[in-house]
């Protein structure tokens, strides 16, 4: 699921995505929240906060497709 930079500032993220997911009946686990490199540019404080709440409620984080990329 990709969100956006402006997605991203709305105060209650966590708290809608959270909503969403359980009315869904899907597993946080299950998805992955794709973020836009540009997120945590603005306030890296407020950037850090929302990752460890979302990363806390069960979801998988990446950083545009750099999750996709496999080290050798």
């Amino acid at each position: 699921m990709n969100v956006s930079v402006r997605q991203f500032q709305q105060p209650q993220l966590e708290q809608d995505i959270a909503q969403i997911v359980k009315e869904s009946g899907l597993d946080p686990a299950s998805l992955k929240l794709e973020l836009t490199e540009s997120v945590g540019i603005d306030d890296t404080g407020s950037t850090n906060s929302t990752l460890w709440k979302l990363k806390e409620l069960g979801f998988h984080l990446a950083l545009d497709d750099l999750a996709w990329v496999t080290p050798r």
